[in-house]
Formats: structure tokens, sequence, C-alpha cells
């Protein structure tokens, strides 16, 4: 059995390494593809694949987006194969970034979610976290945005990313000042945003914030206020070289003086902006900043100018309608093509390896064949050596429970004699104890009548005082009241359960009542009844009248047959 095994391991270890072939032979025919493919990186480990896709995704987000888009999908397939989830859920958060960055909006809140999908569970708090701000960010629904970003910032407060707190606090303040016109809560989150971009000296955060302060004032028509915050974010952004935030700043000032009534001094800053935007083609903001100029030329009431400008803004909206639609296809079908090209990738790989696991297979089956054989008959012997032993302790168990049983049989009749004696041991007791007293009674009364008989013989003051410290040390010495409370605790002790059967059958009886029945059903006579109760005879037969005609029975005969039928 032992050289059976050792020989199955050594075809199964063969095996194995040939199946660990197939890989290496397949990247050697693909490599030798001229072309610029995903087997191009089979040079790199997984680890530095992942990061290399991650990093030329990101260089080219902005630059080449059919190139962008296939490293991130390189990344997604390698990602998944590898089953690190983490590296899988940052290539889906960077997905939904390049969609938003096309307008897909509704592609882009796909990928955030599969993103969030694949974080949860896990402790990656700050890529969740950033999944969720960009979340936020791509809807419009307020309460929604607002309910994202929250998540977000608690997220990061796992983690050491004040850059990341700081965002997150900016992008709830704008959701108060924006969408809920709540004054007081933006700007205490705009502080709170502000002072993390002060701890990592971030000078583009400071100059958002600066804007929003901006904004802020402006709704609350504190202008002087507002260009002060303004201006601080133009310097901010002027320091970094930063022109998307140079256009939105001058563009801000500009409605700032439209608000302020300065349409001069309005259209400069609008120039200015509109001149920047130009030489960097920021088309979005040029139809905003001409939407503006048309706004200054209507309260001018320049009417012409006014509709010069509004003509433009419309040219310049269809224009970035039809780029955004143009784009929106060809990047379609370049997702298309690349995804059509990683299926055929995928496809060729499982066709390669169906072909080797195909000459493998049949070796593999017949070693799994003889290796079941052992199993079977192992398994086999096994099942019949079981079925020994439980066949023996089921013996085992019938003989043991045969003596249990003749056991239990044995102490149930010792059970029953001792308990038949103790019964008749405490009946003796009872007849014992209640012929004594009766004789104590009989002997008292034969004393007495003697006594008195003295004393009316002899009227001598000495004799009646002997004969009363007589008479007074027999009732000492005989104890009877001690044999009566005796006898009646013993009758109780012994007929408990009778007593109990009594009081639950004929509640309406009273203590002496039963108590007559108890000594009626022990079949103990009127008179030591008499005795035991130190009451007359007389009084025990109208006691035992009064229970007939409560039970409703005519004769004393019937009051006997009844009470022996009671349950004992």
């Amino acid at each position: 059995m032992f050289k059976i095994k050792v020989h199955f391991l050594l075809i199964l270890l063969l095996f194995l390494s040939f199946i660990n072939d197939i890989p290496a032979q397949e990247s050697e025919e693909l490599s030798s593809d001229d072309t610029f493919s995903y087997f191009s990186f089979d040079h790199m480990e997984d680890a530095e694949k992942l990061n290399h896709f991650r990093d030329a995704a990101h260089e080219n987000q902005n630059s080449n987006f059919e190139l962008a888009l296939k490293y991130i999908n390189w990344g997604l397939k390698l990602s998944k194969e590898i089953d690190d989830k983490g590296m899988h859920a940052s290539f889906w958060t960077q997905k939904g970034l390049l969609w938003r960055s096309k307008y897909e909006y509704d592609k882009a809140l796909k990928a955030y979610l599969t993103a969030i999908s694949f974080y949860e569970g896990s402790e990656e708090y700050s890529g969740k976290a950033y999944a969720y701000l960009n979340l936020g960010a791509s809807i419009n629904i307020d309460t929604l945005q607002l309910k994202y970003y929250k998540i977000a910032y608690k997220n990061f407060l796992k983690t050491d990313d004040t850059l990341g707190l700081g965002r997150a606090l900016n992008n709830i303040g704008v959701v108060f000042l924006d969408d809920f016109n709540i004054y007081d809560s933006a700007n205490l989150y705009f502080n709170k945003a502000l002072e993390k971009f002060h701890q990592i000296n971030n000078k583009e955060g400071e100059a958002a914030i600066y804007i929003n302060f901006g904004e802020l004032s402006l709704k609350q028509k504190e202008f002087d206020k507002s260009l002060e915050y303004m201006f601080k974010s133009l310097t901010l952004f002027r320091e970094i070289n930063n022109k998307d935030g140079i256009i939105h700043t001058l563009s801000n000032i500009g409605v700032v003086y439209i608000h302020m009534k300065k349409y001069d001094t309005s259209l400069s800053y609008l120039d200015s902006a509109e001149k920047i935007a130009e030489e960097i083609s920021f088309d979005v903001k040029l139809a905003e900043i001409y939407q503006y100029r048309a706004r200054v030329y209507d309260s001018l009431e320049q009417f012409p100018k006014a509709y010069h400008w509004k003509c433009l803004y419309s040219e310049k909206k269809e224009q970035i309608n039809k780029l955004r639609n143009v784009d929106k296809v060809l990047v379609l079908e370049k997702e298309f093509e690349i995804n059509k090209n990683i299926r055929e990738i995928e496809i060729l790989e499982k066709q390669k390896k169906t072909n080797h696991l195909i000459q493998a297979g049949s070796v593999l089956i017949i070693i799994l064949i003889c290796w079941i054989s052992i199993i079977i008959y192992r398994k086999q012997k096994l099942r019949v050596e079981k079925m020994r032993t439980i066949s023996m302790q089921s013996e085992k168990i019938r003989q043991t429970e045969k003596a249990l049983m003749e056991a239990e049989i044995k102490n149930a009749d010792i059970e029953k004699k001792l308990l038949e004696q103790e019964i008749e041991l405490q009946s003796r007791k009872i007849s014992n104890l209640a012929s004594n007293v009766v004789n104590k009674i009989d002997f008292i009364d034969e004393i007495k009548n003697q006594i008195r008989n003295f004393k009316r013989i002899d009227n001598d003051k000495q004799a009646s005082e002997v004969a009363n410290n007589l008479l007074v040390t027999l009732h000492q010495n005989l104890e009877l009241e001690t044999d009566q409370q005796e006898l009646k605790m013993l009758v109780e002790k012994n007929n408990q359960k009778f007593i109990r059967y009594l009081e639950i059958k004929y509640p309406e009886f009273s203590k002496g009542e039963r108590q007559l029945l108890v000594f009626l059903k022990l079949g103990i006579p009127s008179k030591t009844i008499a005795s035991i109760l130190n009451i007359s005879v007389s009084s025990v037969h109208t006691k035992r009248y009064r229970l007939r005609k409560k039970l409703d029975i005519k004769t004393e005969d019937s009051l006997l047959s009844f009470i022996n039928e009671l349950p004992s």
C-alpha cells in the first residue's frame, strides 16, 4: 500500500510540473507578437505590473483616453486573476474618473459602485473613501451627495490622509451652501477643511476654500468680503500656476462686480478669464463667460451686444454637446475594441490550457481510477470492520441493558417491600400510640373516681390536700396531652396525600371534619377518636352525623363504605 502511494505522488508531481510549464510556453508564444500588447509586460512580477498599469493610466488620463482605458482594463484583468481585491477596486475607481472626464456619468457611477462593492469588508479605508467621494461628485441629488461625502469623511478618519479629509469636508460644505442654503453649516465645514489644507500646505485646496468663502459671502451680499476671499484665491492659484483655478476665480470676481453694478470692472475681469480660457481651449468655461457678458449688457440695456453674446453662448454650448456626443461614440468604439481584444486573449489562453490539459487528462484519469479503486477497497474493508465492531458493541449494549433492567426490577421490589414495611410500622406505631392514649385516659378516670370517693368519705383538710396533690402528680406523670399531640402529628404526617385530596375535593369542610375523616379512614374507633381529640364519645357521634348530612349519606355503614372508597 505504501509503494502505491509513493508512485502516485511521484506521478502527480510530474503532472503538476507539466501544468506549471504551460503559462511559460504561452508567454513565449504571445511575446513574439510585435504589436504593443498585454503580454509585453510578462517579464514583470504581478505586483509590479499592477503598479505600472495604474501609473500609466493616471499619466494618460487627460491626454490619451484610449491608452488610459487600455491600461485600466489590463489592470482589472490581472487583479481579478490574482484575486487582489484592493487593486481591483482601485482600477474601478480610475475607470470611473476616466468616464467622468468624458461626461459619461452613468458609467462613472457604475464604476464607483463596483469599486465600493470590492472595498466592502476590507480595511482599504482610503480607497473606499475616495470611491465614495467621487461617487458623490458624480450625482446631482443633494441628499445622496451629502450622504456619500459623509461616508467618505468617516473612512478618511480611519487613515492619515489629511488631503482626503480636507476634500471631504470641503465637499460637504459645498452641498450645504449650494443645495441647502444653510450658511452656518457651510462656513463650519469650510473652516475645518481649510485647517486640514493648512496642515499639509496644500495651496490648491486653500485656494478652493477661499473661492467657496467668496461665494458664501456673495450669497449673503457681503460683496467686499467676497472680493477679499476671491483675490486670496487668485493669488494662490497664480503661485502654483493653476490655469483652471485662475480662470474660475477671475470669472467669479467678474460675477461679484456684476452684483455690485460695477459693470466696466466686471467686463475687465471677464476679459482676462476669457483670454486664458481661449489659450487652453477651456470651452465649458468660455460658454459660462459668454453668458456672464450677456448678463452685463442686459443690465446696461445694451441689448444688441447682449444678444450677440447670447448667440455666442448658444453656439459654444452646441459645439460642446456635439463634441461630447462624438467623444462618447469614439469612447464606446474604443472600449468595445479593447474588450474584444481582451476576450480574444482570454479565449486564446483558455484554448492553449485546454489543449495541454487534454494531453495530460488521460494520465490523470488513469491515476485517479487507480486511486479511487484503492480508496473504495479501503473503505469497503473499513466498512466490514466497522460493521463487526458495531455488532459487538450492540451485543454488549443489549447485555448491559438487560442487566440494568433486572437490577431496576430488583430495586423496585426492594423499594416496594421497604415501603410496605414502613407503612406497616407507622400503622403499628399509630395503633400502639392510640391504645396507649386510651389506656392512660381509662387509668386516669379510674384514679379520679377513687380519689373522689376518698374525698367524700374523709373531710379532713389534710386528706383533701393530699388527694389534690395526687391528682396533679398523676396528670403530670402520665403526659397525656403530649401523647395526644404526637399521635395527631403522626397521623397527619403519614396521611398528607389523603389530607391534600380532601382539601381539594371538599374545601368547604373544616379542619376538624377533615381530621375526623382521616381517623375514620384509618379505622380508629369512636372511643379512641374521642380520647385523641380530648372530647366525649357523644361529640364524636355528633360530628359523624354532621358529616353524613353534608355528604348526603343515609346510614353509618354507608359513611364507612364511602370513606373506604376514597383514594388514600
